[in-house]
């Protein structure tokens, strides 16, 4: 069962511990929030540059990690 302790967890191992964690937590999460305002025609163009691929990459393991989130945001997945 997915839970935010995932998400925590997640983030501690890739070394962003105490107030780092809470900060990383907030950029993920704002991250997820935009991606997920995004309609089908602005994923794709995001899609096509390194930074939108990342923003992406971060949204979909977000949703893949958090309780009850949308993870799908590439057409071909």
């Amino acid at each position: 069962m997915k839970s935010m302790q995932n998400v925590r967890d997640g983030i501690n191992g890739i070394t962003f511990e105490y107030d780092r964690e809470d900060r990383s937590l907030k950029a993920i999460e704002a991250i997820y929030m935009l991606v997920c305002s995004r309609d089908c025609w602005s994923l794709s163009k995001m899609e096509k540059t390194k930074l939108g691929k990342a923003f992406i990459d971060i949204a979909e393991w977000y949703g893949e990690t958090a309780p009850a989130c949308y993870s799908n945001f590439r057409k071909e997945k």
